[in-house]
């Protein structure tokens, strides 16, 4: 396998400071054929802003990236979380895609016509994205600030990629199977697949080795651990949306259990 374009484009975009670090990996449903890792976690030893294009203050002195390195898998967090919650339950009879989330909570008129398979598909009409926060309700309030907004279109006339829908379909599942998002996939999801190092809020399961993802003026820092979307931050770094960790080995293997249509081999 000829990997070398790959490599020297990486390593040229660390080299010219675009990015602090990199790491990728190829396979197939029979498995891993090539994986590498370049540069540091994070640009800088302290949490002074830096919002130079180029930085100059680039230090290298950070801990170098390897395998045991956790990335924020921001919107991923939507296949490797919830989707797969949802199949799991519509499997096991526990819901089907026509359910109209009126099952589950109380809708306004305009919302009845929703139904899981329209937030699976982003079709549902829901506000792409809006800051929960601005709201002023409490995160515990989450399904409410988002049934009380406008529709954006109506249900199933279109595709519009939406956190929101995505956000109250992880609500959904977390009254279906009786438990915290973040406990029902690492029940479902991550253990069974031996995904080990995987989940939501690294930091309070004593990971340390977080690459960073950028400076946030109301953090006082560069977020390393702590969910870079603001919604899922907002509702305490469990949401359906955002939120999940990983390391490149445990990405790689969920990438081969799609490939071999839910098994590992």
């Amino acid at each position: 396998m000829r990997t070398e374009k790959i490599n020297e484009m990486l390593q040229e975009g660390i080299a010219n400071k675009y990015f602090p670090c990199a790491a990728f990996a190829i396979g197939d449903k029979d498995g891993l054929l090539y994986k590498n890792y370049y540069g540091v976690t994070r640009c800088f030893d302290d949490n002074n802003p830096c919002f130079e294009a180029v930085p100059e203050r680039f230090t290298g002195v950070t801990p170098p990236l390897n395998e045991k390195t956790l990335f924020d898998m921001a919107s991923c967090s939507k296949i490797m979380s919830a989707t797969m919650l949802a199949l799991r339950f519509i499997e096991e009879g526990k819901i089907t895609l026509f359910d109209s989330i009126s099952r589950f909570f109380d809708v306004p008129e305009d919302k009845k016509d929703i139904e899981i398979r329209h937030l699976l598909t982003h079709t549902s009409g829901i506000k792409q994205h809006f800051l929960l926060e601005n709201d002023g309700r409490s995160p515990e309030q989450a399904v409410e600030i988002i049934l009380s907004q406008e529709l954006a279109y109506p249900t199933g006339s279109k595709v519009a990629y939406s956190c929101m829908g995505f956000i109250l379909l992880g609500k959904i599942l977390e009254k279906v199977g009786g438990a915290p998002l973040d406990v029902l996939a690492e029940k479902f999801v991550f253990k069974p697949l031996g995904m080990n190092n995987t989940c939501y809020n690294p930091l309070e399961k004593g990971y340390t080795d977080i690459a960073a993802t950028e400076y946030v003026e109301s953090v006082g820092g560069y977020k390393q651990g702590l969910v870079h979307d603001e919604n899922a931050l907002f509702l305490r770094g469990v949401s359906a949306n955002a939120g999940v960790f990983s390391t490149l080995d445990d990405v790689t293997v969920f990438a081969q259990m799609l490939a071999n249509k839910g098994e590992i081999k």
